[in-house]
């Protein structure tokens, strides 16, 4: 896949990837395999792009799908967001995981790889982060390297928005922002633990939307991403998601936990991607 970016100052090739995240060994690998071009001439070390130019960068020649195992099954194209040669954005359904665990291929991704191996798209696709099996809703793919790094680098300083939404057990009528330590639980290794007696490591905020009589409809915000963050949270406070049979002991068949909404910029564009799911049809 042939990616195209808009140059919006005057700068060097090398200068322009690495403001934008992109490391000096993967510069350095595109440059010499002639993979970066403009409208008039290919791009060479020390080329001086210029102000409204097009680059156009050929990422196949680093990696392809060649090695990810297809899935018998495809996404489902009204299942997806959103989609560029930089990213793709699919609505996730309940029951899959996002990527594999070492021993399943119908995955999230592999679905998607075989959705655009279907129509000839080469793009190597990269999970920029992942949500639980049961939850449904917005995931983000990365189509190459530079979106992949670009995004990264905004999540890794917390300049990515993510917001839930989310039915937990009670009436719950006060906000307060939940931040734990989250580590494995010694005693199930399916679960995670909450502790506030060590350094938190995850960071969690919500609204409340709506409150019933034996649930609340709540927005939740996280600023980390730690494995069962927005679960661990709730249960900790004692009023678990609605359907968590984990960290609820609930026999509802759905958990209540919708991935609503990523926000971010990349490339200078802003973009908010929301899902078309809504949390009381899960």
């Amino acid at each position: 896949m042939v990616s195209k970016y808009f140059i919006d100052k005057n700068i060097k090739i090398e200068d322009y990837l690495s403001l934008n995240h992109l490391s000096k060994g993967y510069i350095n690998k595109l440059i010499s395999l002639n993979a970066i071009t403009t409208d008039k001439e290919n791009v060479v070390s020390g080329f001086n792009l210029k102000k409204g130019d097009y680059v156009y960068i050929n990422f196949s020649v680093l990696e392809d799908n060649s090695l990810i195992e297809k899935s018998s099954y495809c996404i489902n194209e009204k299942d997806i967001i959103y989609e560029d040669s930089n990213i793709i954005c699919v609505d996730k359904p309940k029951g899959i995981l996002v990527h594999s665990d070492g021993n399943t291929t119908d995955t999230l991704l592999n679905r998607v790889v075989t959705y655009l191996e279907n129509k000839y798209d080469d793009s190597y696709i990269r999970c920029l982060h992942r949500i639980d099996v049961d939850t449904s809703g917005v995931v983000i793919f990365c189509k190459n390297i530079f979106s992949y790094c670009y995004l990264s680098y905004l999540m890794e300083n917390k300049m990515i928005k993510k917001e839930y939404l989310a039915y937990v057990k009670g009436s719950l009528y006060k906000e307060q922002d939940i931040n734990l330590y989250i580590g494995k639980d010694r005693h199930n290794s399916k679960k995670y633990i909450g502790l506030t007696n060590k350094t938190p490591n995850s960071f969690t905020s919500y609204k409340i939307i709506k409150t019933f009589n034996d649930k609340t409809l709540v927005k939740v915000f996280i600023k980390t991403g730690k494995p069962h963050q927005i679960r661990v949270s709730f249960a900790s406070i004692g009023f678990p998601i609605l359907g968590d049979k984990l960290y609820g002991n609930d026999n509802n068949k759905a958990m209540y936990l919708l991935s609503n909404m990523i926000s971010f910029d990349l490339f200078n564009k802003p973009f908010v991607i929301k899902t078309r799911k809504k949390i009381d049809e899960l």
